[in-house]
């Protein structure tokens, strides 16, 4: 029996959205979970020696040194966006599983309801990697926190 309540809907208009979510989550783990934190963390060591280049010697600076720090916003900016992206997505199934019609459904299709909504609860089907973890804006925030008090701990160094 198919429901048309308002967040919940039937279980086959989630399924798919879900399964697919997961699948191109787990395909892109096993095609990137190594070489993505790499790639992400080169983008912030080479930038934040750019940055302090350009901090220290201003326009002086070497053409590298000024063109580089451009790369934390290319490279790491749309990976943790698309993650916060994912993470919007299995919140908004939590929502919609939860506002569901549980008591207008035959209880196969609550238990479904139910997988469905303990499965947007686990740890797969998010963006992540060995190093940062879950690629998000809340992981961005952290990265851009510690580049930036590396940055001044790199300048305290230099005043003395």
């Amino acid at each position: 029996m198919a429901s048309t309540h308002k967040y919940g809907g039937s279980l086959e208009k989630w399924a798919l959205p879900q399964s697919k979510l997961i699948a191109a989550s787990l395909l892109m783990r096993n095609l990137f979970y190594y070489e993505l934190p790499q790639v992400l963390i080169s983008t912030i060591i080479v930038p934040l020696f750019a940055m302090e280049d350009v901090v220290v010697n201003g326009s002086q600076a070497d053409r590298f040194s000024l063109t580089i720090v451009i790369w934390i916003i290319i490279g790491l900016i749309p990976v943790c966006e698309y993650g916060e992206s994912m993470v919007g997505q299995r919140r908004g199934l939590q929502t919609a599983m939860y506002f569901g019609p549980w008591l207008e459904e035959p209880v196969r299709m609550q238990r479904g309801r139910l997988c469905f909504a303990l499965a947007s609860y686990g740890k797969r089907g998010y963006l992540s990697g060995p190093i940062l973890g879950v690629f998000c804006r809340r992981t961005l925030g952290n990265i851009v926190l510690q580049w930036f008090k590396f940055l001044q701990a790199l300048l305290n160094i230099q005043e003395r």
